[in-house]
């Protein structure tokens, strides 16, 4: 029994001992093996979930650190070292070893002497590069024992996107106002005693015609950006791109320049029919559009 419990004690597999049912000390022994059969299953329950814990702490896309009132961090996932720019530290490890961000330890003292959570939005230089995260931190304290645990959200790119979204918009309602400006200037001129004169008409007539063109080409673009972000996933497929321009060129008005098709006709890119006629069809419209006149392309 003495050799078991001190091997146990040492981390081995708890085992029981034999004895004759015939010993002094049988029903002992037998309390014994029945205790070293409880420790060995709440090893096992307690290993699966420690690795249970630690798989799903790898696997979270968040970053987690958990620091003790001492300032020692015993959890460090992955995540926040990647989010932080260090190696993987073996913990527990002292804290200023790992984040040296001026920030983030602040909001982290903040929460031990307040002894509440606390958020905010950091912009912290990461290897050069300005990141922004949004860091949440949860106090909380078992005895005389307090801990912070801290969680890291990267919002690089949601912002990148949201400004990219903004200057989109911005964009867009730009370039909607100038053919809506031009369009309801003229209509309102020929409401006018404009309105009477035949050249005069025709002409104005014609110009709010190429600007409702205009507008219509750009409701168009907006609706191809708005395909795309919810397009299913199509068939790739070797397209010959001679064949495409010449295709594109029956759509569009080139009465005013030459153009000509020097691509070879085996020339052929890998991708998606619509995507491919979509750009060709751009990059043609523009380079007829923006030409002079007797150009050529």
């Amino acid at each position: 029994m003495k050799n078991r419990m001190i091997a146990t004690s040492a981390g081995e597999t708890p085992r029981g001992v034999l004895a004759e049912p015939t010993s002094p000390y049988y029903e002992l022994l037998e309390q014994f093996n029945e205790l070293q059969s409880y420790v060995r299953h709440s090893q096992y329950s307690a290993n699966r979930e420690i690795n249970n814990y630690q798989t799903l702490l790898a696997s979270l896309p968040v970053g987690v650190i958990n620091v003790s009132r001492h300032h020692m961090i015993d959890v460090f996932n992955q995540t926040a070292a990647d989010m932080l720019g260090v190696e993987m530290p073996e913990v527990p490890i002292l804290d200023s070893l790992v984040i040296r961000q001026f920030t983030l330890s602040e909001i982290i003292n903040h929460t031990f002497n307040t002894n509440q959570r606390q958020h905010s939005i950091l912009n912290l230089m990461i290897d050069g590069e300005a990141r922004q995260y949004d860091v949440s931190t949860l106090f909380h304290q078992s005895g005389s024992n307090a801990e912070v645990m801290v969680m890291l959200y990267d919002l690089t790119e949601v912002l990148k996107l949201e400004r990219m979204q903004a200057d989109f918009l911005a964009n867009a309602s730009h370039e909607f106002k100038t053919p809506l400006t031009a369009i309801t200037g003229f209509v309102e001129t020929l409401q006018g005693d404009a309105g009477a004169d035949e050249e005069t008409r025709t002409q104005f007539l014609q110009i709010v015609a190429d600007e409702a063109k205009r507008l219509s080409a750009l409701v168009n673009d907006i609706l191809s950006l708005s395909r795309m972000q919810h397009k299913v996933d199509e068939k790739i497929s070797n397209l010959e791109i001679s064949a495409i321009v010449e295709q594109q060129l029956e759509k569009i008005d080139t009465k005013t320049v030459t153009v000509h098709n020097d691509i070879a006709p085996d020339f052929s890119v890998s991708g998606i029919a619509s995507d491919v006629s979509t750009i060709v069809q751009n990059l043609l419209t523009n380079s007829v559009k923006y030409n002079k006149i007797d150009g050529e392309v």
